[in-house]
């Protein structure tokens, strides 16, 4: 109930970003991760017991209809071993 409503206040306050020239912004986040993959010797999901993922991004306005916008994700997992995994992106629009 509360995240719907949670949901129902961000929707009503939601509106557009507007990037002028040179406006920048910079973001941080952590968070839980977890994946889940075949294993090929067993009729079974292989998952870790607990992850955590560290986002990171950067905007930056060219004009009121250009920005570029980069992504980097890191991921680490432990449970029956420890694995780890990265995502990097990058956007011009």
């Amino acid at each position: 109930m509360r995240l719907a409503a949670s949901g129902l206040l961000v929707a009503a306050l939601a509106g557009p970003a507007h990037a002028g020239d040179g406006e920048r912004a910079v973001s941080i986040g952590v968070g839980y991760a977890t994946y889940a993959t075949p294993n090929a010797e067993e009729d079974e999901t292989l998952a870790p017991t607990a992850g955590a993922a560290l986002a990171a991004t950067y905007e930056r306005g060219f004009g009121a209809d250009t920005w570029v916008r980069g992504d980097l994700v890191l991921g680490g997992y432990v449970g029956g071993g420890t694995a780890g995994s990265a995502l990097a992106t990058v956007g011009l629009a």
